[in-house]
């Protein structure tokens, strides 16, 4: 189920990813999914919607990666 949430989420993280520069696009959101799909159980315990909680994984992984350069 969250393979398919993210894969349905997939254009709106290259939107987003594009908030940051500074990041190459597709490193940084096969570094996002993978890190989302390394912990399915952390989806599984959210009460949000699936793409809120896709996006928002994602936004935090790319922050991490900005602040890390």
């Amino acid at each position: 189920m969250l393979e398919s949430v993210v894969r349905g989420q997939l254009s709106a993280l290259f939107g987003l990813v594009g908030r940051f520069p500074s990041l190459e696009a597709e490193a940084a959101v096969t570094g996002a999914v993978h890190e989302m799909l390394a912990v399915p159980e952390a989806f599984g315990r959210s009460e949000l919607p699936g793409p809120v909680w896709v996006l928002g994984m994602a936004q935090r992984h790319f922050q991490r990666l900005s602040a890390a350069q």
